[in-house]
């Protein structure tokens, strides 16, 4: 499986941040890749790093 999206953040119409990344590697089992909102990526990666945090944190064997 390949994913791929582009790095082009806009600001309204203008073409603002060119290296925004928007593919995120969970385990080696799971990636997410997010088109459109910049901010719906960035609330989606703040939840799964903390989820991740926690079941590390928890350290009892589940997921």
């Amino acid at each position: 499986v390949i994913i791929c999206a582009d790095t082009l953040g806009s600001y309204g119409s203008l073409a603002r941040f060119r290296d925004c990344q928007r593919v995120m590697k969970v385990n080696n089992n799971i990636a997410v890749g997010v088109g459109g909102d910049y901010a719906d990526f960035q609330y989606l990666k703040r939840v799964i790093d903390q989820k991740i945090m926690d079941e590390h944190i928890a350290d009892d064997g589940f997921a």
